[in-house]
């Protein structure tokens, strides 16, 4: 990707929600991709107040000089898979390690176990996890099948308890079952099961990215709506399209039943991203 698609890219992910932010973001952008790294997803997210610009980052031939770049030399899983950068609502630039979920990556749990609640489908594989300050997060893909709503209702209840309401327009396109589709991830907080978001790849969710558009962002603020739309095109303006635009949707839950919700934007001059 050319320094000016970065640019580009950087403007339209900040300039709705802050456009102070652009300038850092920029400088972020430009210093990973001079280390080699080679972004792949751009997030938008809702409600706006919880996202900041997001890119997502390859590390390419030099990972540790990445990590170190970015504060990570030291992290405890050791050099990461990927790395997240983002600009946190104060402001303030914050890199995100990811790594491939292996046994000896220590969980949140008692002796380093992951604690993985009742009531979660059968099926899950680990694939991924993040310890990000005192958070620690496992991502997890379903190896089978099953209708979205009973996936949704099995992964939730550890936080929600049994029979909660849940938001339909949340799940807007609700996505179809397809084998290995949809993911979970869980997040601890110190200890403390704190959030679990819902994930489902482009291959169950509809063909027709104009849907996929509308439905998505069909009970936005306009803020939000600008500032999705803007991310949008940022990612549609750095290349030609290889796959959907849209590679994942997400919808997060925290205990207090509080909900918010991503679009993963593929970034086109990518190889083929990371699967959680």
């Amino acid at each position: 990707m050319q320094d000016v698609s970065l640019g580009l890219l950087a403007r339209c992910l900040s300039r709705a929600a802050s456009p102070p932010m652009e300038g850092l973001l920029h400088a972020a952008l430009s210093r990973a991709q001079s280390l080699g790294a080679i972004p792949f997803e751009a997030i938008a997210g809702t409600p706006i107040g919880r996202y900041g610009p997001r890119v997502t980052f390859l590390p390419g031939p030099a990972p540790r000089a990445l990590a170190e770049a970015f504060g990570l030399g030291a992290h405890p899983y050791g050099v990461p898979a990927w790395i997240g950068l983002r600009i946190r609502p104060d402001g303030a630039l914050h890199a995100k390690a990811y790594h491939r979920f292996c046994s000896e990556l220590q969980g949140p749990g008692v002796d380093g176990k992951w604690p993985l609640p009742d009531h979660l489908p059968a099926g899950l594989l680990p694939v991924v996890a993040a310890r990000d300050g005192d958070a620690s997060e496992l991502y997890l893909r379903l190896r089978t099948t099953c209708p979205w709503g009973d996936f949704a209702t099995a992964c939730t209840t550890p936080l929600l308890g049994p029979g909660a309401t849940r938001p339909r327009i949340a799940f807007s396109p609700e996505p179809q079952p397809h084998s290995g589709a949809f993911c979970v991830s869980l997040r601890w907080q110190g200890e403390r099961l704190a959030a679990i978001t819902l994930y489902a790849d482009q291959r169950a969710l509809p063909a027709d990215e104009a849907r996929v558009r509308a439905e998505w962002s069909r009970d936005m603020t306009a803020f939000e709506l600008s500032a999705y739309e803007l991310a949008l095109a940022g990612v549609r303006a750095s290349g030609p399209r290889h796959g959907a635009w849209h590679a994942m949707l997400a919808w997060t839950v925290d205990a207090a039943g509080t909900w918010q919700r991503a679009a993963s934007l593929r970034v086109p001059q990518s190889p083929t991203p990371p699967q959680c």
